[in-house]
């Protein structure tokens, strides 16, 4: 892809909206020198972001210098979008409380204190998508939750699963930060490991710095995966008498890191004489996304009588499909959503603008003896950045149902 005329469009909406914030702080600054040449770096450190940003769909590697640039001019452009539409409201009260007053005058009245507070939020929320772009897209969390799972056999009681998902490999800048995410997990010690689609971003050899790293993962039951949509994409650019060879090389890809793909298939994990279904399913999603996922097909020749544990990319695919499959399966681990990497996810108020796409966002749903649960993600992805939404490692630790 010719990278020039794109990077032309960008910069020219990047910088003509720039100039509309500009005029906005202008009156407010009353045209200081200090502030102009403030604004004028950080516009051109912008730009060099948005050069970089294009670079996300070449696949070429990361590196920290590059995600903060990209990370830097997204959060410029959207803290000068919340400044400039703030300015807009002030003129908009201005002009309401002239017309009840009778007086065109207050709209020129210097209200300069509104203008400030406006301007220290906008600050304060650049500064912190600074620190999600440098620090917090590998602050990785651990979420424990006790799942109660319908006649779940007693040699299962305590039996822990470990789930990760999106990982997203083509926007990692750090296989040391990384490390760490894996280590995490592997400190829980988990029966059971669980990754729940998206290993790349674009091409299937985005992985390959990164296999040796996620190769540490072990649980004594096994390591499983599935395909998520961005899985799919990188065979737009293969010719269709190649693209065979091309999932041959991506599912290699899968069991060097250790990972047993399910391709619309199941497993059972047996244990004292137990038995657990997994099933794993490809994408299926609402909205353009790839529906090769197959349920009916994955769960062919399952154990009827023992409790199943599904693997679905997409919670969409939950609404849709698995709430009116028999039988019924108790569990669907889902992620994609990524909670958006921004938001509120605090005991009292749990808020991400992503909750206005999907219904089933991020955390346990439960509906007519059916569970969901829907992790934020291990990486990240267009903006390279996380904030108040860490990246998950969620460890499941399973009981009986009473």
């Amino acid at each position: 892809m010719n990278r020039l005329p794109v990077f032309i469009i960008f910069s020219a909406f990047y910088l003509a909206f720039c100039y509309i914030a500009y005029l906005s702080l202008n009156a407010v600054f009353d045209g200081h020198v200090l502030m102009k040449s403030i604004f004028g770096s950080l516009v051109i450190i912008g730009v060099f972001g948005i050069y970089r940003g294009l670079n996300q769909f070449t696949g070429r590697p990361r590196t920290p210098g590059s995600n903060f640039l990209i990370g830097f001019s997204f959060s410029l452009f959207i803290c000068l979008l919340l400044f400039t539409v703030g300015q807009f409201f002030i003129y908009i009260i201005k002009a309401i409380i002239a017309v009840f007053m009778w007086n065109k005058a207050v709209i020129s009245y210097p209200t300069l204190w509104p203008s400030y507070v406006l301007l220290i939020v906008v600050s304060l929320i650049f500064i912190s998508m600074l620190y999600g772009a440098i620090w917090g897209k590998y602050r990785y969390s651990v979420e424990r939750i006790k799942m109660k799972i319908k006649d779940l056999p007693e040699a299962f009681r305590g039996f822990k699963i470990a789930q990760i998902s999106d990982i997203h490999s083509g926007t990692f800048d750090s296989i040391r930060q990384v490390e760490k995410g894996v280590q995490k997990i592997n400190d829980e010690k988990p029966d059971l490991f669980l990754f729940t689609g998206d290993l790349v971003n674009f091409h299937k050899d985005e992985i390959d710095p990164f296999i040796p790293t996620f190769a540490k993962i072990k649980a004594p039951f096994g390591q499983y995966s599935i395909l998520g949509n961005h899985d799919y994409y990188g065979m737009a650019n293969v010719p269709q008498a190649e693209r065979g060879n091309y999932w041959s090389q991506f599912d290699q890809k899968h069991e060097q890191i250790g990972f047993k793909l399910l391709r619309n298939t199941n497993v059972q994990i047996h244990k004292s004489g137990a038995v657990l279904n997994i099933i794993g399913v490809e994408n299926w999603g609402t909205g353009g996304f790839p529906k090769t996922g197959d349920l009916s097909q994955a769960i062919r020749g399952m154990d009827a009588n023992a409790p199943s544990i599904l693997m679905s990319h997409d919670p969409s695919h939950w609404d849709h499909v698995v709430l009116k499959t028999k039988p019924i399966i108790d569990l669907t681990l889902s992620g994609h959503t990524h909670g958006m990497q921004f938001g509120i996810n605090s005991r009292w108020l749990k808020w991400s603008p992503v909750k206005y796409r999907y219904k089933r966002w991020m955390g346990l749903y439960e509906e007519d003896g059916r569970q969901l649960y829907v992790n934020r993600g291990f990486g990240f992805l267009g903006w390279p950045g996380r904030l108040f939404m860490w990246p998950e490692i969620t460890i499941f630790e399973l009981e009986p149902a009473e």
